[in-house]
């Protein structure tokens, strides 16, 4: 016959403040790192073929490329910096922060030759997409605020014909 398994008895104490405080910044650290991962990708994706080809193009390995997609490891600050010194339109506020444009200018032109001028013919049709869809979107937010101003306008008249058929 078993003996029966004794449990052992665990005295659980909350945790002090600072650290659920810590990690509950390393959590937005974590979700905050993925997002720059995730826009570092599409740019990426924007202006070459693949991981391997924008790993030689900014002169690192595509073992660190494909571990940042993956989400094993971060960016580094030197691998934006290469990132930037090789493609200057690449917008770092969009990659960091999130705010603005893939790319600093719409029409984009890498220098160099061979290879390189298919990776601008994609950054270039990838930008012009991008930025034809923003302008796209910015006249539908006109149309919306004119419509808006439209019944705003018709609401005030119906107004006005309610205050003078109410007696006072």
């Amino acid at each position: 016959m078993k003996k029966p398994i004794k449990k052992p008895q665990i005295d659980y104490k909350p945790l002090p403040a600072e650290v659920h405080d810590e990690t509950a910044a390393s959590l937005l650290t974590d979700k905050y790192k993925s997002e720059v991962e995730r826009r570092l990708h599409k740019v990426i994706q924007a202006i070459s073929d693949n991981p391997k080809q924008f790993a030689d193009e900014i002169g690192t390995s595509p073992t660190v490329i494909y571990n940042i997609i993956n989400g094993r490891n971060g960016v580094s600050n030197e691998i934006l910096k290469r990132a930037k010194d090789r493609f200057p339109q690449i917008s770092l506020d969009y990659i960091v922060l999130g705010k603005g444009q893939m790319f600093t200018a719409p029409g984009l032109s890498f220098e160099g030759g061979g290879e390189r001028k298919g990776v601008s013919q994609k950054a270039t049709a990838t930008a012009t997409e991008e930025s034809e869809k923003v302008k796209a979107l910015e006249e539908k937010v006109q149309l919306q605020k004119q419509l808006l101003e439209s019944k705003e306008n018709e609401i005030q008249l119906l107004r006005s014909l309610l205050d003078r058929q109410t007696p006072n």
